[in-house]
């Protein structure tokens, strides 16, 4: 390969392997003790060693994790692997979910693409000044080069670059070209580097749209800074706090300085890779995590849609798309975005981080003229090149790819983010004809790079160090004095040398960096706001479907409450000391079961004799059964999923304590005896997240939302147990009255009353009007109408609102309830009291969940384009012929 490149100025490319250094392979260490024992360094550039010796800046923390021993390291990690998993880091954004069939704890985690490993890379602070101003060189160059090529094109008349390459691409949004003055593009940059065998760094990928990567840069510090903190402290590891910091206040400042700006997070919600990353920036920068939908535009401004009503947004952090961002502008079958939102941009009525069109200049086609663009916009040479690549749009690019095409990757010119990788693998599969057929088909859609030798470094594998590859995400932020880069970054490594796209597809690593502090390290931390804040009490706007979340999080927190209650009541009375001597409370329990949906109501209806020895049996797989809809086991993967959408509205505590429910259900060889002890675990684990939330939530939207839920799924499971304990009647009673009990957690009271004489008026009294008891039906009522009657008031609406008015129907009518009666009747075999009174709330409770729904969660259609409704109809009628 080295005499046939051509000679262009800004062409590149990586030293061959021969001339890489001569590292044979070698065993630094060879003590037992010695984590690097076992560790050999291959042929490329090794990070950490040079032949069998420690690197100059790696061998304080060398030392130190050495003396550490195996054993111990182990010891650290596996607390260090804990704190990731219950903080969920993960670039999936959340566990699968099977549609039917139990699903394992272990078969989840397969799918999580993120694997932080214990050994950082650390890199020496002359290195570091280096690459911080390639860095900033290569940011400041895309900045200017999105200002021109959405402004006066100066580089396509002067043919720097061709317009042709400009014209194809589909991140170039031809609406947003203007000729006035055009704001900022960039405020956050992501670079992708790595190091060739001879020691010297390339840029391999630029990302602007939305770069990802910083939220898991600082787990990762914080996960590693915990679990080693006093090798981190010997190392004097730069902090990246002061990024942070300079991210705030350029945002700030991007929103004209406005203490009070609301800003929010745009992201692509949790059905997109990063979603666990957008909610921990939007936790990290105090800003509202937003879809498309949550947004509105209204007389040229954007909107964010809370239950208080709209609320103006000065300042959008966009994680979304371009191309998704607006259905009106872009493209109307998408239906996450915000229509109008691109008007609203043009108009200065809201700003928009990183802009909309900056995918633009992520083009692998660009990076063939890297050299000849940093030129012609600031007249000095890349500081780093990036790695060699041809445009195959060009003709003469094209004929040295078709010729050389053997040792070059083919991949896409123009980088299409909802299908980037799927099209990387596509052509790294093919054959060498293939390739070049489906590149001579359509020439000005590829690019070709030198391949590069990236570098190694160790990983740990939990018995010795291993060896892997490494490619260095880095980050700028744009201040007043230009582009500031992070002091540190993110690793990404794989044992495969492919291309990244493909690694991240196979499930690649990653790792902290760590910098040599500098004199700067310890720079105080300072928010340029000079304006004084007065103290509030609000803060928190809630936007409707979070509130519809958090609703639902509620229902499935009492729902796996009850739904244990009656589980492990059912299980005593099939098992050991405690199993019944009448069939009765097993008869009444089963019907509970069934009425729940736990078991199919066949069991409720047969013959005891023949249904209970099958219901034991099978009990345990239909619990744990995830396609069963009214399984423990659903309820808990819903609180899941809901939990995460939400999760930063609630405390890292809570947070763990939902990871807790969810990993009680992996269960391998489930029976009897290990379902009763899931159903004591999860009852204890939900008492648990009612304490956190009774001590530690503040009363606002977020807590009242969570126990309208609550309150309200428990009185419906409250109501589904009378109804199956006492309707129709069964005799001997007294069974069924301690079961009851039993079951609403409520008999050590009962006894302190009454002792052992169970009557069923003083049973009813206390499950259900005595408003002392916080699990009777009365209790639910009183805090269901005490949440609803906090809830925003329509001030165009005159009377009391629909949720309002039937809360305190439902309160008013269970005080009302003359218990007594009802309990004499049934004595005397007139259940229709019970089943009247039952029946009244059963009807009532849904009509309440209906009108708080359409009150606060009910959404209107997405809005679509004119051109775009057309096609729609045109192809419903054909459809109807």
């Amino acid at each position: 390969m080295a005499s046939n490149f051509p000679n262009e100025p800004d062409n590149h490319r990586v030293r061959s392997q021969t001339q890489s250094q001569s590292q044979s392979q070698s065993q630094p260490k060879t003590s037992a003790s010695d984590p690097f024992a076992q560790y050999k360094v291959g042929s490329s550039y090794d990070e950490f060693f040079d032949q069998d010796k420690p690197r100059d800046h790696v061998s304080d923390y060398h030392d130190a994790l050495s003396s550490f021993g195996v054993a111990r390291l182990n010891r650290r990690w596996q607390r260090a692997r804990r704190m990731v998993d219950e903080n969920s880091v993960g670039l999936a954004g959340h566990l699968a979910r099977k549609v039917s069939g139990m699903v394992s704890v272990r078969q989840r985690r397969k799918i999580r693409a993120w694997q932080l490993d214990a050994i950082p890379v650390v890199i020496d602070s002359a290195t570091w000044k280096e690459l911080s101003a390639a860095i900033a060189q290569r940011a400041t160059m895309y900045e200017l080069l999105l200002q021109d090529l959405y402004g006066p094109q100066r580089l396509i008349r002067e043919k720097v670059i061709p317009a042709t390459l400009l014209h194809a691409h589909p991140q170039f949004l031809r609406g947003l070209h203007s000729d006035s003055d055009i704001k900022q593009f960039l405020q956050l940059v992501a670079f992708d580097l790595a190091r060739s065998p001879d020691g010297r760094w390339w840029f391999l990928n630029d990302r602007a749209e939305s770069p990802s990567g910083i939220g898991f840069a600082h787990e990762n510090r914080i996960v590693l800074s915990h679990a080693f903190p006093e090798i981190f402290q010997k190392c004097n590891v730069a902090q990246l706090s002061p990024f942070y910091d300079q991210l705030q206040n350029s945002l700030l400042n991007l929103a004209d300085g406005k203490p009070k700006a609301r800003g929010v997070l745009l992201g692509e919600g949790m059905t997109g890779r990063n979603f666990f990353e957008e909610a921990y920036l939007a936790r990290t920068l105090g800003y509202t995590l937003v879809r498309g939908d949550d947004l509105t535009v209204r007389n040229d401004g954007v909107h964010f849609k809370t239950l208080a009503g709209l609320k103006p947004v000065d300042l959008i952090l966009r994680r979304k798309n371009s191309l998704d961002c607006d259905p009106l502008e872009f493209d109307g079958a998408t239906a996450i975005g915000t229509p109008g939102l691109v008007n609203a941009y043009r108009q200065n009525q809201v700003a928009i981080t990183n802009r909309i069109g900056s995918g633009l200049v992520e083009s692998r086609a660009l990076m063939a003229y890297g050299g000849k663009i940093c030129q012609a916009l600031m007249s000095e040479e890349l500081k780093i090149p990036n790695v060699a690549t041809w445009w195959c749009g060009d003709p003469k690019s094209l004929q040295f790819v078709l010729e050389n095409l053997d040792h070059l990757t083919l991949e896409s010119a123009f980088r299409e983010r909802s299908r980037s990788f799927e099209a990387g693998t596509e052509m790294s599969e093919l054959s060498l004809e293939q390739r070049k057929s489906k590149l001579l088909a359509n020439p000005m859609n590829y690019v070709a790079q030198e391949r590069v030798d990236r570098s190694s470094v160790p990983v740990w594998s939990g018995e010795s160090m291993e060896s892997a590859r490494l490619a260095l995400r880095t980050f700028a932020v744009s201040t007043d004095d230009g582009f500031k880069v992070m002091k540190g970054g993110l690793g990404r490594t794989s044992k495969l040398q492919d291309p990244l796209y493909i690694t991240i597809n196979e499930g690649e690593g990653g790792k902290d960096v760590w910098v040599e502090s500098g004199d700067d390290a310890n720079a105080a931390r300072a928010l340029s706001v000079s304006q004084k804040l007065a103290p509030r009490r609000s803060g928190f706007e809630l936007s409707s479907r979070s509130a519809d979340n958090l609703f639902w999080m509620g229902r499935q927190i009492e729902r796996i409450y009850f739904s244990s209650c009656v589980l492990r009541s059912t299980i005593h009375r099939l098992i050991g000391e405690r199993r019944a001597k009448s069939r009765v409370e097993v008869h009444v329990l089963v019907r509970c079961l069934a009425m729940q949906g736990q078991i199919e109501p066949a069991f409720a209806i047969q013959e005891l004799k023949t249904s209970l020895p099958e219901l034991a049996e099978l009990l345990p797989a239909v619990i744990l059964d995830a396609s069963n809809s009214g399984s423990i086991a659903t309820s808990v993967n819903e609180l899941l999923r809901l939990g995460q959408m939400e999760r930063n509205c609630m405390s890292l505590d809570t947070w763990r304590t939902i990871l807790r429910i969810h990993e009680r259900i992996d269960i391998d060889q489930p029976d009897l005896p290990s379902l009763l002890a899931l159903a004591d675990e999860l009852v204890v684990d939900v008492s648990a997240l009612s304490g956190q939330a009774a001590e530690g939530m503040t009363r606002n939207q977020v807590y009242r939302f969570v126990q309208i839920g609550r309150r309200l799924e428990h009185a419906t499971q409250l109501i589904f147990m009378l109804r199956s304990l006492f309707l129709p009647k069964v005799e001997p009673v007294d069974p069924v009255l301690q079961t009851a009990l039993e079951v609403a957690d409520s008999i050590m009271t009962y006894r302190s009353r009454y002792f052992a004489n169970y009557q069923l008026g003083g049973v009813l009294d206390l499950l259900v009007t005595d408003e002392t008891n916080p699990r009777s039906l009365v209790w639910q009522m009183a805090q269901l109408d005490e949440h609803v009657q906090q809830l925003p008031d329509n001030i165009d609406q005159a009377g009391l609102a629909p949720e309002r008015r039937l809360s305190s129907f439902l309160l008013h009518s269970v005080r009302s309830s003359d218990i007594q009666l009802v309990a004499e009747s049934w004595l005397l075999n007139e259940t229709q009291p019970m089943e009247e009174l039952l029946k009244a709330w059963e009807e009532s409770l849904p009509e309440l969940h209906a009108a708080v729904s359409n009150r606060f969660f009910v959404h209107a259609d997405t809005s679509r384009q004119i051109g775009d409704i057309g096609r729609r109809s045109k192809a419903n009628k054909r459809r109807s012929q």
